[in-house]
Parts: structure tokens; sequence; C-alpha cells
């Protein structure tokens, strides 16, 4: 009986190791993807910002002779495609298994994954119809939105794998207040961040000289310049949210929420100020990319935020 009882110990043991070995290694897998596909978008706005993005002119392979003419920065959008396909491709595929393994520990971050499904699909089909389009405005732009979309659900699906298993949730669900506010903020940064793809695309960074204002005008303005002007009565709109997004957060109890929403607003301004050093300095390749980088870091700042509210109300901090 003894070396039963002790035989079926080890074995849970064993068992509960393995448990905890694979969910380390969801959350790590998770979180190279995020990284991953957030490298991989700077990398697409690099395409975008050095006009290399029909450089490959046909879908999805990539012609031997087109690597040869292209401009700016060599093999630009070949190493794009490298990317996404054989590296992004089956890290995703393994992230997606291992939710549906880890389903009954972390249900939500199963349930996640379902929209990183969905907006892969999505994001492969946009990226041949930006090619069919010859890189127009609108079909940059929605190839840029729906990047940004699948990040913030891959972001979630790390954020939620590591938080509690089912087995260490705690008893009861309180809402955080915070909550509404933090979708506000994401959406709006979510369209700021389009917008700006848009602009960028069509070509309208200098179609206002001068900042904050449009050479003194606010309303009233021809497209291109109410395009860029829409961009930024957007971004001011982000920095109006994140200030109410630091306050709500300062009234909760969750410190974690509190800290990441000042880091979030520290770098909504420090994207209003790359913004006005573009203007100033008439778009400088490096600047416009630290620009998209810095709006895309911000836009998953604030994902993070509002997975953490939305989705783990009562969240603490866990070892892999």
């Amino acid at each position: 009986m003894d070396t039963q009882y002790q035989s079926s110990l080890a074995a849970g043991s064993v068992g509960t190791r393995a448990g905890s070995a694979r969910i380390a290694a969801f959350r790590w897998l998770a979180s190279a993807l995020a990284l991953c596909v957030y490298l991989l978008a700077i990398l697409g706005s690099w395409v975008r910002i050095n006009s290399d993005g029909m450089s490959c002119p046909t879908w999805p392979e990539c012609s031997s002779h087109s690597l040869l003419t292209l401009h700016g920065f060599p093999f630009l959008e070949s190493l794009h495609r490298l990317i996404a396909g054989p590296i992004v491709g089956p890290l995703t595929l393994a992230v997606l298994a291992m939710a549906w393994v880890n389903r009954r520990e972390l249900p939500q971050a199963a349930r996640g994954a379902w929209a990183i499904i969905v907006f892969l699909i999505c994001q492969i089909a946009l990226g041949g119809i930006t090619i069919f389009a010859s890189n127009d405005p609108p079909s940059v732009t929605a190839h840029w939105t729906c990047g940004m979309l699948l990040l913030a659900s891959i972001i979630v699906v790390a954020v939620l794998a590591w938080g509690p298993s089912s087995a260490e949730q705690l008893a009861g669900r309180s809402r955080v207040s915070a909550t509404p506010w933090l979708w506000l903020v994401a959406l709006a940064a979510l369209a700021t961040t389009a917008m700006g793809a848009y602009v960028s695309s069509s070509g309208f960074g200098l179609t206002c000289a001068g900042f904050p204002s449009c050479d003194g005008r606010w309303f009233g303005l021809p497209w291109p310049q109410g395009a860029q002007m829409t961009h930024r009565a957007l971004a001011y709109g982000v920095f109006f949210c994140a200030v109410l997004a630091v306050i709500a957060t300062h009234r909760t109890e969750r410190r974690d929420l509190r800290a990441i929403a000042l880091v979030a607003i520290g770098l909504v301004a420090v994207q209003i100020l790359l913004g006005a050093a573009n203007v100033a300095g008439h778009l400088p390749t490096l600047l416009r990319e630290a620009h998209a980088a810095n709006a895309a870091l911000l836009y998953s700042t604030y994902v993070v935020l509002l997975a953490r509210s939305a989705f783990l109300p009562q969240a603490r901090p866990l070892r892999a």
C-alpha cells in the first residue's frame, strides 16, 4: 500500500511539473510571437517609408528579377515576406496549438486565440490585395490596421497566458472601473495610427508646414491638409484620453494598471513630439520610422493595459 501511495504521489508530481512546463512554454512562445509581429509591423512601415512596397510586384512569391531593382535599403520587401512566412507563420501555428493544449488551464487565452486566426487570415489576404492594388493608400491603410489588430489579439493572448490559470483564479470577479476609459484610449490609438498610415502612404506628410495648426488654420481645409489635420486631431484626442486613463487607473487599487498608464501617456507625449519634429525637419527617414515604431508601441501598451483591466480584474504577478 505504501509503495502504491508513493507511486501515485510521484506520478501526480510528474504530471504537475509537466503541466507547469507546458504552460510556461505557451507563455514564452506567445510573448515571442507578440515581439516578432511588432518587429514585422515596424519592418512593414520601413518598407512603406522607403517606397519599396512594390519592389516585389508579384504575390505571394517575390520574383527573382525584382530583387535586383530595389531602391532604398536592399531586399526590404523580400525580407518582410521572409519573416512573415517562414518565421512568424510557424510560430503563430505553435502558439495556436499551445493555446489549444492548455485550454483547460488557460481557457481565456484559448478563446482569444480564435481572434488571432481571424485577423491572420485577413492580414494575409490584405497583403496580396496591396500588391494587386499597387500599394494605393486605402489598401496600405487597411493592411496596417489589420496588422495592428492581429498584434493586439496576440498581445491579449500573451497577457492572458501570463495570468492566473483556472486553478489559481480567485473566487469572484470584481469589475475594474477604469476599463471603459481604457477601451476608449485603445480605440483612439488604433484610429490615429490607421490615419497616420493613410497620410504617410498618400504623401500628405508635409501638406501642413506648421504645428500644431495647419499654417494657422484648424478647420475648413482641403482634403490633403484636412487628412493631415484629422491625424493630428486624433493624436490630440489620444493625449486627452490618455490623461483620463491615468486618472481612472489611479482611482483603482491596481498598481500594475497605474504604472502601465503612466508609461503609456509618456509614449503619447513622445509621439506628439516626434510628429512635430517630423514636420520641422521635413520628414527625415529615421524620424518617420521612429514615429511609426512609437505609434505601434504606445498602441500595444494600451492593449496590454486594457487586457489586464478587462480580463484579469484580480491579476497578480506569476512566475513561469
